[in-house]
């Protein structure tokens, strides 16, 4: 059997300016954002600003959010409003699409494949907000944010 190499396991086995390893994937500092938002019939639409996310940041997975039941029909996006995104708008389901808040508390980890794989890792390319988007009816609750976030230089 021979050996094969991950992405950043081939960059480190042959590394040439032409191949240089991402800062914020290997060796980065990693920050954690913990944020509260106490809902009080949050209308639909309506958009929370979690977090700050500087450019050349990336928000990791296994990041969460913890929840009350927020009530019936409610949903939530977690994503960000990069204006260096293409279109400028940023993505509002970048991280996370479709929370099913109008459960029993729970938590939702952004690791689910559905909703991440294609999606992650994305480095910031501006100043912009870490959101969340109420898709669904008049929301009423806490929702707690454990947000993970790749630095590079620090």
């Amino acid at each position: 059997m021979g050996n094969v190499y991950s992405d950043i396991a081939t960059k480190e086995n042959a590394p040439d300016p032409a191949n240089m390893l991402s800062p914020q994937r290997a060796g980065a500092k990693v920050y954690c954002v913990q944020s509260v938002y106490e809902a009080a019939a949050l209308a639909a639409n309506e958009v929370i600003r979690v977090c700050k996310l500087h450019k050349g940041d990336e928000v990791l997975m296994n990041s969460f959010v913890m929840f009350d039941d927020l009530g019936a029909g409610t949903t939530l996006d977690i994503g960000d409003d990069d204006p260096g995104d293409t279109g400028g708008a940023g993505d509002i389901d970048r991280y996370a699409d479709g929370i099913d808040t109008a459960t029993a508390a729970a938590v939702f980890v952004l690791n689910d494949v559905t909703t991440c794989i294609d999606k992650v890792p994305y480095t910031v390319q501006e100043d912009c907000w870490l959101t969340a988007k109420n898709l669904g009816a008049a929301a009423t609750g806490t929702l707690k944010f454990t947000i993970f976030i790749a630095r590079a230089g620090g």
